[in-house]
């Protein structure tokens, strides 16, 4: 874009209509001197510009025929100027994300509301406080009003009820107290409701079923109580988005029927205390990305029916996270057969059964390639566990690609077909009671996974070659197993990990653990994947020697360990 100052020359253009500068770098800032005189302006765009400083007071605001006055992306502070209540056919105010603070003036309110042209104001992004004004009720042409985030405090004005034009409100990142007035189920107009982020408390009031049009409806992270109203929540059919995690919320879930709410995309309502099973027609809803449910404590009884139904309207879900409740019951079949599915959680629950013989209907967790992804981040709030640390990730990544089912109660051993999901970034399977061996050439093929949890299961056997060749894996946990032989030593596998890595399996031997191995016939044979046997005689023995000596400790030991009389 371009750089330097607006020409003060720009003044003399009397009959100019439309200056737009966005996306280059203004110096200096608001160009006050430039804008004198334009009054023909009436479309004035000065976004992603890097104007900084205050608004000059003198200014008088000058433009009878401004329409639309866009300064977002700035780094403007100071206060709002009071003068530009006295534009008389503004119809669109963006001053989002700039460090604007301190109080909006009444004046300019009610400047706005005398002409009542305006249908937008953006005033998010800033660091403005106070109380909101019930002046902003009389500017009655309003569309869209949005005050997130800032630090805005006290109560939700029952007057913005009058607003029935409304399509847009958002109220979210605040410092808001008390409840949501029931007067927001006359915004019957309203599309998009954020009120996330506060500290509002009370009841979702039932007249939020009354809001038909919703598409986005937002009360996350509040301290919101008493039961989610399903029923109101039923007849909100056009809704794409509905959040509700982080509240106090209790109750039963399961008479909300997702498939009454066909275009649902994201279902969030995690970390509440809610209880009993979950929504009905969950494999029914077609356009769903994310259904997050997690950490409710009470929720129980089955994901769903153990069979396999016809999932052709979850073939776009991406999320699915249960962890942290009471669920329990087989794993239904669907869940592997998820094609879009990049984020499975099922930890901390009481699923019992085995995994599938194969895992490869997952399509997505089987794409290594990153030109072969969706390519679309999910903007979503999702707590996810990461190197044994809880994170709430503001977003998705399409390269994030992970498998959590610790904490239950499966059984059986681990399906080869898990070397078919080459895109697999983490994989926590820890805290069951799996039994078997790991399986050699399953894990190794994994080549972008950086998390691997086996431990506390009931795995025997040694520790496959084929994991050290995972030159990504940062982090791996196989102790608390009944693992024996030797520890790899190939790409240096043995000192990537501590002994926490290996702890509490009394067979494995080598470093980083204390115990040492025990070089003998049967061990060599064991590490070899070979059978003990007394019966090969001295040169057989000696040749498995010589082997043992050249995996661990030099090449040349293959030329001078093999006796000459023997040959």
């Amino acid at each position: 874009g371009l750089t330097g100052s607006i020409p003060e020359c720009f003044s003399r253009m009397a009959n100019l209509q439309t200056l737009a500068w966005q996306f280059s770098h203004i110096d200096g800032g608001f160009p006050t001197k430039a804008l004198q005189n334009l009054t023909q302006l009436q479309y004035l765009d000065f976004s992603f510009c890097g104007l900084d400083g205050t608004f000059p007071p003198d200014f008088d605001w000058n433009f009878p025929n401004l329409q639309h006055l866009k300064l977002e992306y700035n780094h403007l502070r100071g206060s709002m100027p009071p003068q530009m209540g006295q534009l008389p056919n503004l119809e669109l105010l963006h001053f989002g994300s700039n460090n604007l603070n301190g109080t909006i003036p009444e004046q300019l309110l009610q400047g706005l509301a005398q002409y009542s042209t305006v249908t937008a104001l953006y005033l998010g992004g800033n660091a403005l406080e106070g109380s909101i004004s019930s002046s902003f009720c009389g500017i009655t042409r309003l569309q869209t009003l949005v005050l997130g985030p800032n630090s805005f405090k006290g109560s939700i004005p029952a007057c913005f009820g009058r607003l029935e034009g409304l399509t847009n409100l958002d109220l979210g990142h605040n410092n808001l107290t008390g409840s949501i007035p029931p007067s927001l189920g006359r915004l019957i107009n309203t599309e998009s409701l954020s009120l996330n982020n506060n500290e509002l408390s009370g009841h979702i009031p039932l007249e939020i079923g009354e809001l038909t049009k919703l598409q986005k409806l937002d009360f996350s992270t509040n301290s919101l109580e008493g039961i989610v109203p399903v029923y109101a929540l039923n007849n909100l059919s056009d809704l794409l988005t509905l959040r509700l995690s982080q509240n106090n919320l209790s109750g039963k879930i399961e008479s909300l029927d997702l498939s009454k709410l066909p275009n649902l995309q994201r279902f969030s309502i995690y970390g509440n205390a809610l209880e009993g099973g979950l929504p009905a027609g969950l494999t029914e809803s077609k356009a769903l990305v994310l259904f997050d449910v997690q950490s409710n404590k009470y929720l129980n009884g089955s994901l769903g029916n153990t069979a396999t139904p016809d999932i052709a309207g979850l073939s776009k879900l991406r999320v699915l996270s249960v962890s942290y409740n009471q669920l329990s019951g087989d794993i239904p079949g669907w869940v592997w057969k998820l094609p879009s599915l990049q984020a499975l959680d099922l930890s901390n629950n009481r699923f019992s059964g085995r995994f599938p013989a194969t895992l490869t209907h997952l399509s997505y967790f089987k794409l290594n390639q990153t030109s072969d992804r969706n390519q679309t981040t999910l903007y979503e709030e999702v707590p996810v566990t990461l190197k044994n640390t809880v994170y709430i990730l503001n977003y998705v990544l399409s390269t994030r690609i992970y498998f959590d089912v610790s904490m239950n109660d499966l059984e059986g051993e681990i399906p080869e077909s898990f070397g078919e999901l080459q895109g697999l970034t983490g994989a926590n399977l820890s805290h069951n009671r799996i039994s078997g061996t790991i399986p050699a050439g399953t894990f190794g093929r994994l080549t972008q996974l950086e998390e691997l949890d086996l431990s506390y299961n009931q795995l025997s056997g040694g520790i496959p070659q084929d994991l050290t060749s995972l030159d990504s894996l940062s982090t791996l946990n196989l102790a608390h197993n009944q693992l024996e032989g030797p520890i790899p030593t190939q790409n240096h596998f043995n000192t990537r990990f501590t002994n926490v890595s290996y702890e509490n399996n009394p067979g494995l031997c080598g470093y980083p653990l204390s115990s040492s191995c025990n070089t003998s016939i049967d061990d060599a044979r064991s590490y070899l994947g070979m059978t003990s046997t007394s019966t090969g005689g001295p040169k057989q023995q000696r040749l498995l020697i010589v082997i043992w000596y050249h995996e661990f400790v030099s090449p040349w030991a293959l030329l001078v360990g093999y006796p000459a009389g023997l040959a």
